[in-house]
């Protein structure tokens, strides 16, 4: 069976693999998932070097056979959830395409591992402590500081200083130690003649993790080397932790021990003659021996000694955790993490990339590797970064939402530095000295509340191209000038203690974009004319600013102006030479009655919003503006009247004239052969629309609502491309024109609440129609009959109306869905002609939604095929006089709401769907109070502390209860609220009151202080939810401190209202 490549066993009550899997030799894919019952698996054959994939994940395994190895093929192992699994075996040279997330200390032989992520499981980061101590030692949790001793030195460098101090092995050492931050034991003594190695150095290369021995000419004719020889090989060959280094010498000479090596040798042999002296060179020539076996670096293979180093260290940022270059730990949720030991960072010497987001520790690091690139950490812990951490190759910093006093102590040089991001670090105080980030380009300080200072080095950052200072309340200064040549981005958006900003330099012609809105600046400098690469000028809401300084030709490059909300009392004249402007907002400027003439070379203007403003009149020279595409004139209370259009305003889309006083439209309306939208709404004083000619057929929305209009004229039927028209509150209209044919494309026609009292046959032209909203017609007493070409009528609002008859061809709208009919009463005075209506609506079987509240109908009048209502899901039937619902009602498999409220003769229900989870509204709110107090009045018999009280029902053959009595006392809004808002804030409180198996929700609305709620059900309610088996009534209470029942009696009524009334 070479030939198979899978098997799945994932799930299976598999006991044991079979040994001749071996044989498997095509075998790429085990997958031995959720095999609960499996505990081993067997030995892998060397043969098997085309698995790729194991998965053991949630099995029983208790332990993975060391001749996975064998497996040099295999890419992924999966052991997630192996709850049995203590250890894994090491793993081989060999399996250079392994690629796991959890692994032992022998990942140093895994060349290809570049990139490691850690799972959202605090409980899987053991491994980590693993990467970082010898493969001898055992290592449990990276969570942990008892479990861990670790290596004191990552390197012990073995060197004669005859031949290699002053020149390759200081260099070597600078680059291991300084500038990669690899641990490096260098003893740079020079021993006497005779002296022997010292304990210190024993100790030093027992607690090295590797050694590199340079095996210079000179390096035999020490006795000291050899010796420090012998005790590395002693120590670090069973590990192979040695890394010769072959310096202008030949292994072989130092394996025979010829050449240099050879007189060193003859000289030994000369001195030391005793029997143990002898025995001691001999140990010597064999460490050599074995030293020169193993691979390593030949000086005479490299050009310089620059290369050779630099293949030297970046070996040992390889070996072990040198190989690890990003961790990334992101957690779904926060955590705490109590135990943590920070000094497994000081070995990871090759990490580059550091994320942790969503991570909260309790200690402090003390150690960072100087190798790190970027930082991205969410709640950095400490005050500080650690005084020992040399940031020379950091590029990127980000560290929101820290704890963060300053970034350091003192000045330190940052070449590499780009981007800084502390956002949302409410304890940072000042910034640091910026002239040692000579590359800075981003400095993001946004919600850094309590930041008082910046520094004022920031500004002569050449390269410096964003700022963000955005809510930064604390700031009330800045650097007097800036000179920042590369700045784009200036954003202050929210510091409301700043009062000035500085002085913008000549050369600053990057500048793009200035955001002050929110500040509390009086002024803006003349020297903003300097920005002649301003796109973007943001001032909203700056409450003292009264004048803007004059615009210079030179500020061609200006495209939007933000002014609104500012105290700003008139826009200079030269704003025309910006002919870049697109976008101008002067909403909600109190203080600014009068704008300017609009020059003609302000064609590129878009948008000018000036709603809200004291504007009191539009100079003609709008006509200027050929590019314009929306004017908004909102709540403009003041203007009251609008200049003619031009035909060259072919462009204006949107007209926005809603609220304000304009008593007429200029008939040039017309010359917008564009407009698409047309607001009108809430306009008092406008009693006439002119006439729409056939070039607006672009318009889509026409919103007249709340609007004086007497009358609609007949051209509208023009608009033949028109979606909307909103009319509604127009209390002066009661007419509107014929529907023309052409006008397919009417989406939606709103006339609720206004005067009309009546609709055209030609409504039904509109075969496009969506929604109709006729609701609080008051005079509307008829409406058309509906044809069948209105299928697309999905939504019909009658409610409120006075409408005498509903036309029986209202079972034609197939495509009906909502249907609101409430308080529509005269219909129903006659319960023949209602039970017609009523059997027409039975046909709407698209129906989801069907209000007939108060609608003052009787039991008859509800048809016994309501069941045709198949698709219905809402049903509200409040304040209604029926007695009973029909038995029928059952078959709403898809009702989800029924509202019986305030049907006062209801006395029994059907059963009712038994399908979904069907919400009732079946209860008289008028017995219902709230009041201050804290106590549960004695009466209520049943009472418990908590949120929660149950109440034994009697039998079903009692008949002389009428229901159940509620009280509960809410506690204070605070209590319940983590972090509860300012005042005046009330929250809104719950109950939800589980009848025999359905849960009603009652809303009690909001409360400021403590209160009592009282509330009861009666038994028409109580006795037709669920089956009768249940007895018990629970209420489960929200935010309660005490809440108590009591089953109500006829004798019992009495007692309730005097009970009530002491407590109102």
């Amino acid at each position: 069976m070479k030939n198979l490549e899978l098997i799945v066993l994932s799930g299976s009550a598999i006991e044991e693999i079979p040994s001749s899997i071996e044989h498997l030799v095509g075998l790429k894919v085990l997958d031995l998932d959720n095999c609960k019952n499996l505990k081993k698996i067997p030995e892998f054959g060397e043969q098997m070097k085309y698995l790729e994939l194991i998965a053991l994940s949630g099995s029983a395994i208790e332990e993975i056979p060391s001749s996975i190895g064998h497996l040099v093929g295999l890419k992924v192992l999966h052991l997630d959830n192996c709850k049995n699994l203590e250890k894994i075996p090491e793993f081989g040279e060999q399996m250079k395409n392994f690629a796991i997330e959890e692994i032992p200390s022998s990942i140093g032989h895994l060349v290809g591992l570049v990139e490691l992520h850690l799972v959202p499981d605090l409980q899987q980061l053991f491994f980590l402590m693993a990467l970082t101590w010898s493969t001898q030692r055992a290592s449990s949790s990276f969570l942990s500081n008892d479990l861990a001793p670790g290596w004191k030195y990552d390197v012990f460098l073995s060197f004669t200083g005859v031949d290699t101090r002053r020149g390759f092995v200081s260099h070597l050492y600078h680059e291991l130690c300084k500038y990669q931050g690899i641990t490096t034991f260098y003893d740079d003594r020079e021993l006497e003649r005779g002296t022997s190695i010292s304990p210190e150095l024993l100790s030093a290369i027992e607690a090295s993790h590797t050694a590199i021995v340079v095996l210079s000419p000179k390096y035999a004719h020490s006795k000291w080397c050899l010796d420090e020889l012998t005790n590395i090989v002693q120590c670090m060959e069973a590990r192979k932790s040695i890394l010769p280094v072959f310096y202008e010498t030949n292994p072989s000479d130092i394996g025979n021990q010829r050449a240099s090596f050879a007189e060193a040798f003859t000289e030994h042999e000369e001195k030391f003659i005793s029997t143990e002296d002898k025995k001691k060179v001999t140990q010597w020539r064999s460490d050599l021996k074995k030293v020169s076996k193993i691979s390593g670096w030949h000086s005479k293979n490299f050009k310089s000694e620059r290369q050779l180093i630099d293949d030297i260290v970046k070996y040992v940022r390889r070996k072990g955790t040198g190989a690890i270059e990003a961790i990334s730990l992101c957690l779904p949720k926060v955590e705490e993490v109590r135990q943590w030991n920070w000094e497994a960072f000081s070995k990871l010497h090759g990490l580059r990339i550091l994320e942790f987001d969503n991570l909260i520790f309790s200690s402090c690091p003390e150690f960072l590797p100087c190798s790190l690139r970027t930082i991205n950490w969410r709640f950095y812990p400490s005050e500080f970064l650690p005084t020992n951490f040399q940031l020379r190759f950091l590029t990127q910093l980000e560290m929101y939402e820290s704890k963060l006093v300053r970034l350091w102590e003192g000045k330190m040089d940052l070449p590499n530095l780009k981007y800084i991001d502390l956002c949302d670090s409410n304890k940072l105080m000042s910034t640091p000295d910026f002239s040692s980030l000579p590359n800075l380009e981003t400095l993001k300080l946004t919600y850094c509340k309590n930041l008082v200072e910046i520094h004022p080095s920031i500004a002569v950052l050449k390269r410096l191209k964003s700022l963000c200072l955005d809510h930064c309340h604390s700031i009330k200064s800045l650097p007097s000038e800036f000179e920042m040549d590369s700045l784009e981005v200036l954003s202050l958006d929210d510091c409301y203690n700043l009062k000035k900003i500085p002085k913008f330099g000549e050369q600053m012609k990057n500048l793009e974009s200035i955001v002050l809105s929110g500040s509390a600046i009086e002024e803006i400098r003349s020297s903003i004319g300097h920005l002649v690469g301003l796109k973007v000028l943001h001032l909203r809401n700056c409450k003292n600013l009264k004048k803007i300084p004059e615009f210079g030709e030179q500020m061609k490059n200006l495209e939007l102006i933000d002014l609104s909300g500012s105290a700003i009392e008139e826009i200079p004249s030269s704003i025309g030479h910006l002919v870049g402007l697109h976008d101008l907002h002067l909403d909600n400027c109190k203080n600014l009655e009068k704008i300017l003439e609009f020059g003609e070379q302000m064609k590129n203007l878009e948008l000018i919003v000036l709603s809200g403003s004291a504007i009191e009149e539009i100079p003609s020279s709008i006509g200027h503006l050929v590019g314009l595409m929306e004017l908004h004139l909102y709540n403009c209370k003041n203007l009251k009247k609008i200049p003619e259009f031009g035909e060259q305003m072919k462009n204006l889309w949107t007209l926005n004239f809603s609220g304000a006083g304009i008593e007429d439209i200029p008939s040039s309306i017309g010359h917008l052969v564009r407009l698409k939208e047309l607001h009108l709404c809430n306009c008092k004083n406008l009693k006439k629309i002119p006439e729409f000619g056939e070039q607006m057929k672009n318009l889509r929305g026409l919103n007249l609502s709340g609007s004086a209009i007497e009358e609609i004229p007949s051209s509208i039927g023009h608009l033949v491309g028109l979606k909307k028209l909103d009319l509604h509150n127009c209390k002066n209209l009661k007419k509107i024109p014929e529907f023309g044919e052409q006008m397919k494309n009417l989406r939606g026609l709103n006339l609720s609440g206004s005067a009309i009292e009546e609709i055209p046959s030609s409504i039904g032209h509109l075969v496009g129609l969506k929604k109709l909203d006729l609701h609080n017609c008051k005079n509307l007493k008829k409406i058309p009959e509906f044809g069948e070409q209105m299928k697309n009528l999905r939504r019909l609002n009658l409610s409120g109306s006075a409408i005498e008859e509903i036309p029986s061809s209202i079972g034609q709208l197939v495509g009906l869905k909502y249907l609101y009919l409430s308080n529509c009463k005269n219909p129903f005075s006659n319960p023949p002609r209602w039970g017609l209506v009523f059997s027409s609506l039975t046909r709407l079987c698209s129906l989801r939604v069907l209000y007939l509240r108060d609608c003052e109908f009787y039991e008859l009048d509800i048809p016994g095929d309501i069941s045709c209502l198949s698709f219905l899901e809402i049903l509200y039937l409040s304040g209604n006089n029926f007695v009973s619902l029909p038995e029928s009602i059952r078959c709403l498999s898809k009702l989800r709401h029924l509202d019986l409220d305030r049907c006062k003769s209801l006395q029994e229900l059907p059963p009712l769907p038994s399908e979904g989870s069907l919400r009732f509204e079946l209860f008289d709110r008028s017995s219902e109070i709230v009041i201050p107090g804290s106590e549960i009045p004695g009466w209520f018999s049943n009472q418990s502390v908590g949120h929660s009280v149950n109440v034994d029902l009697p039998p079903p053959s009692c008949t002389d209860w009428l229901g159940i009595a509620f009280c509960v006392v809410f506690q204070e809004p605070k209590q319940n609220l983590a972090n509860p808002p300012a005042p005046p804030h009330c929250d809104v409180f719950n109950t939800v009151i589980d009848f025999c198996g359905f849960r009603v929700t009652y809303t009690i609305g909001s409360l400021m202080s403590e209160h009592l709620w009282m509330s009861s059900s009666g038994t028409v309610f109580i006795r037709n939810f669920g089956p009768y088996g249940r007895r018990v009534v629970k209420a489960e209470l929200n935010a309660v401190k005490k809440c108590g029942a009591r089953l109500l009696y006829k004798q019992d009524l009495e007692e309730l209202a005097q009970t009530l009334k002491i407590l109102k």
